[in-house]
């Protein structure tokens, strides 16, 4: 009997010992999960908000009200590892990194009149030395930086990654390194020195654009400096012609195979950079991503939505291309009567498909009221088509701008039209020859008066 009670006076103490450290080690996980930032802000408005990248859009995570310049962001859960930015949405915001689960409570202090030049964070070494490699940016001239300054920028952003390794704030420093560029063997005596030297940094860059990039890391669909540097990449060192660019493509793609995460993301941001860019040769870009990289592999895409919407979009942006006859239209102008497209008589023919109250339509329509002016007495003539049906809008907006053009809509609006023409954007420019082929369709207004002059009656 002794001998059993002695054995649970023992188990007791010792059970009583596991359910103590038990009980110690929930409280202390329960202390350090979710996420808290402390915040102390000046010269802010009363709320301040929390985003988080997916890639280089900002989507909206948390919001906290200040009292007297503090507040504070804070969850139950921890954040998602990511980029993200503090900030309100009329200011520049401060960008922060989480990479991992861990010391998610951290503060912030600043002035957001200078938020960059005074953002300081405690308890988050990361974020702290991050802030200090911006605020050292900003001393440095980014708009003719020598090879001093390059060099001295490659020396910060190497150290910055060597003193914190596998963290995203790594990642993304050495993602936006440019490459080192060597001398180029071209003699001193050169009259020609400069601009040899020149060429030779630019195709160097080119070539070795993406050295730094890590394509089998998947984390770099939670940066934006990923997606800036495509666009800087596609938009200022590839020569602008889509066989130029078609070859880039599947080289860069073929790099991003190393990771399926990072290649569907590269695939969808290509087909959306160039599904945006104002170019009239844009579609046969993206069209070659849709069909080559997305149709071709539906099974890849787990939206069954984005296969279709992209399958869709093929389609329809195929319609009245440049060669083929333009689709006619028949439509009634502002007193009523029925007009025909192929009933214009003239050398060339500007197709304008355009709507008043849209916003992005008001300067391409001013400006194209100034290029057709100054062209018009060649027999050039603009078929202006509303797409809307607001009939009293319409003919005071012609009134008042004194469109003296060729103007037409339909009573049922875009529903009608686009039955003929893809319409995906407005404004949208068509230029036809003599005969209603198609000389070039989504047509730029830059670009306009360049093709009325190539194509002189």
């Amino acid at each position: 009997m002794k001998r059993a009670l002695l054995k649970s006076r023992l188990i007791f103490p010792a059970a009583c010992i596991f359910f103590f450290l038990l009980c110690f080690s929930g409280s202390c996980n329960h202390q350090s999960a979710g996420y808290s930032i402390a915040l102390t802000i000046r010269n802010n408005r009363d709320t301040i908000y929390l985003y988080r990248y997916r890639g280089s859009s900002l989507h909206p995570v948390d919001t906290a009200r200040l009292q007297n310049g503090r507040g504070s962001f804070s969850g139950t859960f921890p954040l998602a590892p990511g980029m993200y930015l503090i900030g309100d949405r009329q200011a520049a915001g401060i960008p922060l990194f989480i990479s991992n689960n861990k010391n998610q409570h951290f503060g912030l202090e600043a002035d957001m009149s200078r938020s960059m030049a005074t953002a300081t964070f405690r308890h988050s070494p990361e974020n702290q030395a991050y802030s200090r490699y911006l605020q050292q940016l900003g001393t440095m001239d980014g708009t003719n930086p020598g090879p001093e300054q390059e060099a001295a920028l490659r020396v910060l952003q190497d150290s910055l990654a060597a003193a914190f390794p596998g963290t995203l704030m790594a990642l993304s420093v050495q993602t936006i390194r440019n490459p080192d560029i060597p001398e180029p063997p071209v003699p001193v005596m050169d009259p020609r020195r400069e601009e040899r030297i020149r060429n030779h940094a630019f195709r160097y860059t080119a070539a070795h654009f993406f050295d730094s990039v890590d394509f089998s890391d998947s984390r770099l669909t939670l940066i934006p400096a990923f997606e800036q540097k495509l666009s800087l990449y596609f938009r200022q060192l590839v020569y602008p012609h889509p066989d130029t660019l078609r070859v880039t493509i599947a080289a860069l793609l073929d790099r991003a195979a190393a990771n399926d995460t990072l290649y569907n993301h590269c695939v969808r941001f290509l087909y959306d950079l160039f599904r945006e860019a104002p170019m009239h040769w844009s579609a046969e870009v993206y069209n070659y991503i849709g069909e080559q990289y997305i149709l071709a592999d539906t099974v890849r895409w787990k939206e069954p939505w984005f296969v279709r919407e992209v399958r869709e979009r093929v389609i329809r942006s195929k319609m009245n291309p440049a060669g083929s006859p333009a689709a006619d239209l028949i439509l009634k102008n502002p007193g009523g009567d029925r007009v025909s497209l192929y009933h214009i008589n003239a050398p060339l023919t500007i197709l304008y498909f355009y709507n008043p109250d849209c916003e992005a339509c008001l300067p391409v329509t001013d400006r194209l009221a100034e290029i057709y002016n100054r062209h018009r007495n060649r027999g050039i003539r603009l078929f202006a088509v509303y797409v809307d049906q607001n009939r009293e809008l319409w003919l005071k907006y012609i009134r008042e701008k004194k469109l003296d053009w060729i103007h037409a809509s339909h009573p049922e609006g875009a529903a009608a039209i686009e039955q003929k023409y893809d319409l995906y954007a407005l404004p949208m420019i068509y230029l036809l020859d003599r005969d209603k082929k198609v000389i070039v369709r989504d047509l730029p207004i830059g670009e306009l008066e360049e093709f009325l002059f190539r194509h002189q009656p």
